[in-house]
């Protein structure tokens, strides 16, 4: 009995061998297998395309033209026609101040001119004032008194030289062509001097006249009233702040460069401006560069001009506000990119993985710009080689087959 039991166990155990080395040669064959299996993959090439150079800088909205405006003679205002906010034309009346003494002083002017032209022998009416010297009064009484003493004068030499008259005789009449003379050139410098007086009484018309319209505030450019600077019933003085004014189409941005990309910056190339809260992208062109680097920050200072249509308060842009730039430097440039997808970061090093031979090859590569989805790719790949996307799990050297 108890050999019978020795002899069942025997068929057993070598069954149980038997199982268990077929297991084992299973699980070798896997395991000789799986690291040779190429692993399924999604590719993309490493393409050269058209990706223009732009240089990003901060900047701020200030308007075209902004001008505090004072006034010009003294006054109480007596009319507002504006306020803050309120668009404006090129020469609209803004304010007024008092008129009645420079209206006074018109009429004061304009009877002192009347006057100065009656004194020379002119109309009241008119704006000739041509004076002809030797149709006036005087200049015509000296000179017929010039006349005979010339005469005398030569007529007493004369004689003086035939010895029938004295010296005396000739000396008399030589004196009196002399006052003759004086006597016209006084004349003349009377009438000259009335002449001056009328152009001088012209000058003080114009004058009055111009204060008188200086009463009148206007605008000296299209724009926005900003700030009323005085309220109605204030006396100013002469150079007093009225009104502040502001052009708000086109506005002028302003924008700093570095050093390092200024040498790129040329007139006219094309500048994108974003404000934040804002999608709209809106573009200008630069119209201004410093011909000098800021000496404490070595920054260049660049100004565009941006387009700015509308009514206000209706503007898509406003003055004042600070926005991102983009300064385009070379609208043709091309750059290698590859998408976003095929970019591992892991330490702080960028990784792609290139497919050659069948194999994922890891590469460090040197990274730019990223737009679109797509990275700039400035060192570690070439065109035309084809690269994995989410290359996560993947080790260098690893087979691959590329998924169609």
């Amino acid at each position: 009995m108890e050999r019978a039991s020795r002899l069942a166990v025997v068929p057993a155990l070598s069954m149980a061998l038997a199982c268990s080395a077929g297991d084992g040669e299973a699980e070798a064959a896997r395991g000789s297998e799986g690291p040779h299996a190429p692993v399924a993959v999604r590719t993309a090439v490493v393409e050269e395309l058209r990706w223009e150079r732009s240089i990003a800088a901060l900047g701020r909205l200030a308007p075209h033209e902004q001008a505090t405006l004072r006034a010009k003679v003294p006054g109480r205002v007596t009319e507002w026609l504006v306020d803050m906010g309120t668009p404006v034309r090129r020469g609209a009346v803004l304010a007024r101040q008092e008129r009645t003494d420079y209206q006074l002083r018109v009429a004061q002017a304009a009877a002192a001119l009347d006057q100065a032209r009656a004194r020379v022998g002119l109309p009241l009416e008119g704006e000739d004032d041509v004076v002809d010297e030797e149709r006036d009064p005087g200049v015509i009484e000296a000179r017929a008194e010039l006349v005979p003493a010339e005469a005398n004068q030569a007529r007493a030499r004369q004689l003086l030289e035939d010895g029938v008259s004295t010296q005396a005789e000739f000396d008399r009449a030589q004196a009196d062509h002399a006052i003759a003379r004086a006597q016209l050139q006084a004349a003349l410098e009377d009438v000259r001097t009335r002449v001056a007086l009328l152009a001088q009484r012209r000058a003080e018309l114009a004058l009055a006249r111009q204060q008188l319209a200086d009463t009148e505030i206007l605008a000296p450019f299209e724009g926005v009233v900003v700030e009323r600077l005085a309220g109605t019933g204030d006396f100013l003085a002469a150079g007093d702040a009225l009104v502040a004014l502001a052009r708000v189409d086109p506005l002028r941005l302003r924008a700093e460069v570095a050093e390092r990309a200024a040498a790129a910056l040329r007139l006219g190339q094309t500048v994108r401006v974003t404000v934040d809260g804002d999608v709209q992208v809106h573009a200008g062109t630069i119209a201004r560069l410093s011909p000098l680097l800021r000496a404490r920050d070595r920054m260049l200072v660049v100004e565009a001009e941006l387009a700015n249509p509308g009514v206000f308060p209706d503007l898509p842009l406003r003055a004042g506000a600070f926005v991102s730039v983009e300064i385009v430097t070379d609208p043709e440039a091309t750059a290698l990119s590859v998408p976003e997808a095929a970019v591992l970061r892991f330490a702080g090093l960028d990784k792609l993985f290139v497919v050659a031979d069948g194999q994922a090859q890891e590469r460090r590569v040197t990274l730019g710009r990223r737009a679109g989805g797509r990275v700039e790719v400035l060192e570690g790949a070439a065109a035309g080689e084809r690269v994995v996307l989410d290359p996560a799990n993947l080790r260098s050297g690893q087979p691959v087959a590329e998924a169609e």
